[in-house]
């Protein structure tokens, strides 16, 4: 399927049903833009980053301007993907977040009386990536579990970064941000994007 301009987007945005157009153009496993030259590339960064993680390759996705061409955020929107653009990695598996979300609920819940400050608004912002469905499994890496599950928090989060660090050792990845996020699952992450697609089109929407 052809890319679409920014225009073409942009008038689809305005026009078609949000679940229809992220289906169509962002939470599918079809190539990204950033790989349609090097369709094997993105074959190599799916097959590392599962058995990395130790799962599927079906549960990892490229999502933001390397899918499409262009940015989807709310506060740079359509702004093209470049050599200097990062490349977001999308990973749903409702196993890692929900083991995730346990740890980190037995690290808060030990702690809550004693957060202030930066920590608090860590803690608020971490809350509400839970609501919303998702976790940044790299962001835990200097938290600890205590009692029977000391590590475990710690050792997932390192396991996450690594395997995402490692595809600095790819050629075609050496100079670039590869990034992921941790969704419990694909309607999350698409409940997400179209959040994200709803800001845009309030922004691009003719005034009355």
């Amino acid at each position: 399927m052809p890319f679409p301009t920014v225009e073409e987007f942009r008038a689809a945005l305005l026009g078609e049903q949000l679940p229809d157009l992220v289906r169509q153009h962002l939470i599918n496993d079809e190539v990204p833009f950033a790989f349609r030259s090097r369709p094997a590339h993105y074959a190599s960064l799916k097959q590392h980053v599962a058995e990395g993680l130790g799962v599927s390759a079906n549960d990892i996705l490229v999502i933001g301007s390397a899918k499409i061409g262009f940015s989807l955020d709310p506060d740079s929107y359509f702004r093209s993907f470049s050599t200097a653009s990062d490349i977001d990695v999308l990973v749903t598996n409702a196993h890692w977040f929900d083991t995730l979300w346990l740890l980190l609920l037995t690290w808060h819940y030990q702690r809550w009386h004693q957060l202030e400050g930066i920590d608090w608004k860590t803690a608020q912002y971490r809350m509400t990536g839970i609501y919303q469905g998702w976790i940044s499994p790299d962001r835990a890496r200097t938290l600890d579990t205590p009692g029977g599950r000391r590590g475990q928090l710690r050792d997932m989060s390192t396991q996450w970064f690594d395997t995402f660090r490692g595809l600095s050792r790819f050629p075609e990845f050496a100079r670039r941000e590869v990034s992921g996020r941790l969704y419990r699952s694909q309607q999350h992450a698409l409940l997400y994007q179209m959040h994200s697609l709803r800001r845009i089109r309030a922004a691009i929407a003719p005034k009355s």
